[in-house]
This record gives C-alpha cells, structure tokens and sequence, in this order.
C-alpha cells in the first residue's frame, strides 16, 4: 500500500489536499484569524490518507469532531508512551493498576464512535505536531525562520505553482529545521527493554 510506486501514484492526491490547506489558511489570513497550524495539519494529513485507503475525507476543518478525534489520538499517544509497570510486573497484568489499559480501552472507543468502526490511528497526530512545533521555534527565532524563508522563496522563483514534493532535497535548511524540531520535541518515548 506505501511502496515507492503506490506513492508516487497518489502524488496528485497529496498535491490536491495541500492545495485545500493552503486555500483554508489564505481564507483564515484574509480574514486576519488566528490560524492552528497543528489542528489543520492533523485534518489535512487525516484526509491524505483516508483518502488515499478509502477514497473519502474523514475530518473537516473547523469540525469538533476533527478536534475531538485528534485530542483523543493525542491521549492515546500519550497512553502508549507512558512506562508500564505490567511491562515488568507480568502477573499484575490482570489488575492493570496504573489504569492504562482501561484509559486507552476508553479512548478507543471514543475514536471508533467518531468512525462509526473505523479506526485511523497513524502517523498524522505526529507529522501535524511537529509542523506546529517548528513554527513554534521558527517564530521564536527570526533569524531562522528569515533563512528558511529565504530558501523557500529562492526554490519559488523559477516556478509557477507551490512546491512539489521532487522539490524536497533542494530544500536542505528547511529539513534542517524538521530534523531539529523532531530532537527538540520528540513525540513518543519508545523504551527498548533488554533481559540480562
């Protein structure tokens, strides 16, 4: 379903969603509203891959149900990074005494209600995050966020539409800021037990 060739496959897909990002924060720049960079990235990314599996959009911007299934992603996430002592302790498994498992059951079911049996947990809560998080430190340094611009707008001149994903590796500081974004603010602890 991922392989090189499914992908570059559905590149239009991907181009088409990105296109209904960037009219949805020029609507919100016109408007002078204060944009959720995070929130429309999780919605776009949803729709990406709902799209690209099911051939239907599963989240709308604006939409409470699109904040709700990605605050209840968000938890999950937050569920699965957290050290488990049952991990250890294989015989309290059945009392589950830090609630995880019972939490998680919880928000699971809130997100298969929202699908109506679909559950759609995958990468987007994490790419969303992170594209919030390098504009988060791309505005708390000017001079980054100039030179990142910069190398935007130098890629830019020589085209007539947005950038095309082929466009990447010419883009160098910008993967840069991703890669620094994703040291600063990893998004799940993985822990990685090893037995004497």
């Amino acid at each position: 379903m991922f392989s090189a060739q499914r992908l570059d496959a559905s590149e239009t897909l991907r181009q088409k969603k990105v296109k209904e990002l960037l009219d949805h924060v020029n609507c919100y720049c016109t408007s002078e509203k204060a944009v959720n960079i995070g929130g429309m990235a999780f919605t776009t990314l949803v729709n990406v891959l709902s799209d690209f599996m099911f051939s239907v959009d599963f989240a709308q911007y604006d939409s409470l149900s699109s904040q709700e299934f990605k605050d209840n992603v968000w938890a999950l996430m937050e569920i699965a990074g957290k050290p488990n002592i049952v991990d250890f302790f294989l015989i309290l498994k059945m009392f589950d005494p830090q609630g995880l498992l019972r939490r998680g059951n919880v928000y699971g079911r809130k997100i298969m209600t929202i699908f109506d049996r679909v559950l759609f947990i995958t990468g987007t809560d994490t790419l969303s995050s992170t594209l919030e998080w390098a504009m988060v430190e791309l505005i708390h340094n000017p001079s980054k966020l100039e030179k990142a611009c910069f190398e935007i707008t130098k890629l830019m001149e020589n085209k007539k539409n947005i950038i095309q994903e082929s466009d990447i590796p010419q883009l160098p500081y910008l993967q840069a800021v991703i890669k620094e974004t994703l040291r600063l603010h990893p998004r799940l602890l993985f822990l990685s037990l090893t037995k004497p």
